[in-house]
């Protein structure tokens, strides 16, 4: 109902929301909307990605869209996040709704008051304490910097 009202759903807290986001997902199918999700524990390409929905865009003119956006921890401080944003601004002003996660319990302090207002936030607390599996299976790890010298793995 919130999506249907033009609010946008940002769910937070600690764990894994991969399970609860795919749940919505199969539910929001069944409603004939067209789903286009973006994991964003992998290594993302935006220029892949803005292309991609360009052309998701096109072919779903008769459903409603919903933009499904999980959230790493660590892209609050990173370029990418800054890149995501513009396709964010764009699904907004297009009215295609925006369901995101963030796996931290401070995700409001990610945007300032001007851009919660913009992307009508709801906050929805979704703490799973669920593992990370997922998420972590295709990341790089933090501590590595790039060196696989000074991973934990190589301990």
């Amino acid at each position: 109902l919130q999506l249907e009202c033009g609010f946008n759903l940002l769910f937070y807290g600690p764990g894994s929301k991969t399970h609860a986001l795919n749940s919505f997902r199969s539910f929001l199918n069944d409603y004939n909307y067209s789903i286009f999700v973006i994991h964003g524990f992998n290594i993302i390409d935006i220029k892949k990605i803005e292309a991609t929905f360009t052309q998701f865009e096109k072919l779903s003119t008769n459903y409603k869209i919903i933009f499904i956006l999980c959230i790493d921890l660590v892209w609050g401080h990173s370029r990418e996040f800054g890149a995501l944003s513009k396709i964010m601004n764009s699904c907004v002003k297009k009215n295609i709704g925006l369901v995101a996660s963030f796996d931290n319990i401070n995700s409001s302090l990610v945007w300032n008051l001007t851009d919660r207002a913009f992307y009508r936030w709801v906050y929805h607390p979704c703490i799973t304490f669920e593992n990370y599996c997922v998420e972590t299976k295709n990341s790089i790890p933090i501590m590595t910097m790039g060196n696989k010298e000074n991973s934990v793995n190589a301990l």
